[in-house]
């Protein structure tokens, strides 16, 4: 979570371009944490992690407010529930962002 509250949801993107996006808008005062962006193979979920798509219309009820529904269509929102621990083959680091600046691994 962006506030650094523990919650049973991660939330994530269904687009690689939107993730950037989103790191521009990060809070000026944790601009300089280092944050790195991954990639998780839905493939390798499994039955045990629920994705919820907030962009669809019925999905909408989960949100908060108007606020929290223009950003889950702006960003392409989507939610992962697990219900076991994520499974560590399924993630891939594929940059970080610190600063403002974005740096891609190989």
């Amino acid at each position: 979570s962006s506030s650094c509250q523990k919650s049973k949801y991660i939330s994530c993107t269904k687009s690689k371009e939107k993730v950037f996006e989103f790191a521009s808008i990060i809070r000026r005062t944790e601009r300089d944490l280092k944050r790195t962006i991954i990639k998780i193979d839905k493939s390798k979920l499994g039955c045990n992690v629920k994705i919820v798509d907030l962009t669809d219309t019925p999905n909408h009820v989960l949100l908060v407010d108007a606020i929290a529904k223009k950003r889950a269509l702006r960003f392409h929102e989507v939610l992962l529930v697990p219900e076991v621990d994520i499974p560590a083959d399924s993630i891939t680091p594929i940059a970080h962002i610190q600063n403002g600046s974005v740096t891609h691994y190989s």
